[in-house]
């Protein structure tokens, strides 16, 4: 099994063998929201995507030699954009990916991913995200099928064979995703003044690099976007 996230497989969904609730969802193109959704084609709310590039793409956290990192808390980010949204719908359609296996999985291409994740994991905002979404992402990685993903679901929520088995309420509970309109309770926003205060402490025992700037300039128009869109949700709820 090539692939991390086998869910993402088109094989595993259009199987003779496939699980009952998946061909449903299948046939339906019944959308489910996730607290993680692998980079390979996903669309993005283009001022949520604006906000977020200014905090992922600072300097001190786009020096790395591999991509992987992102798509393991942009749903997380998204909920901290606006939490009365869904942050992500993975929905079952089928897409050609032809895959070229240009990507040298050697020990260099392993090393680089896992400094990657290291770097975002370490990161006071990106971690928290990282952070929220681990369970869902260990509960379908490791190249689970479908059939593996309901048996883990089932032990870690309890359920017993007689159960009936949802894909959205296994994604729910192991993200924590019900939410019941605005909450207040997300910390980014005082994450972002942390961190551009840490910023502020540096800078004012050394000589201002460029980097550093760079980092509070994208910090400080994150902020801003963030203060104006909590605004606005609030205002409509």
């Amino acid at each position: 099994r090539r692939q991390w996230f086998q869910i993402n497989e088109a094989c595993h969904w259009l199987s003779p063998t496939a699980p009952k609730w998946s061909s449903h969802l299948y046939d339906n193109v019944v959308p489910i929201e996730v607290p993680l959704l692998e980079q390979y084609f996903v669309l993005f709310d283009a001022t949520f995507a604006n906000w977020l590039f200014s905090i992922i793409l600072r300097p001190k956290l786009i020096n790395q030699y591999n991509d992987q990192g992102p798509n393991e808390f942009w749903c997380q980010a998204a909920k901290s954009w606006d939490n009365t949204r869904p942050g992500c719908y993975f929905v079952p359609v089928v897409s050609t990916h032809e895959d070229t296996r240009q990507i040298m999985r050697n020990e260099e291409f392993k090393a680089e991913g896992v400094e990657s994740r290291r770097v975002y994991r370490e990161d006071s905002i990106t971690g928290r995200w990282v952070e929220d979404g681990l369970k869902w992402r260990n509960l379908i990685g490791f190249g689970k099928d479908l059939h593996e993903i309901e048996q883990v679901c089932r032990l870690e929520f309890s359920l017993n064979a007689a159960d009936s088995f949802e894909l959205q309420a296994c994604a729910t509970r192991a993200g924590k995703l019900q939410r019941e309109g605005f909450e207040e309770g997300d910390d980014t926003l005082q994450l972002i003044v942390n961190e551009l205060n840490k910023s502020k402490t540096i800078q004012s025992g050394e000589t201002s690099t460029l980097n550093l700037d760079e980092d509070m300039k994208m910090l400080n128009n994150a902020k801003s976007r963030l203060e104006e869109h909590l605004r606005e949700v609030r205002a409509l709820t």
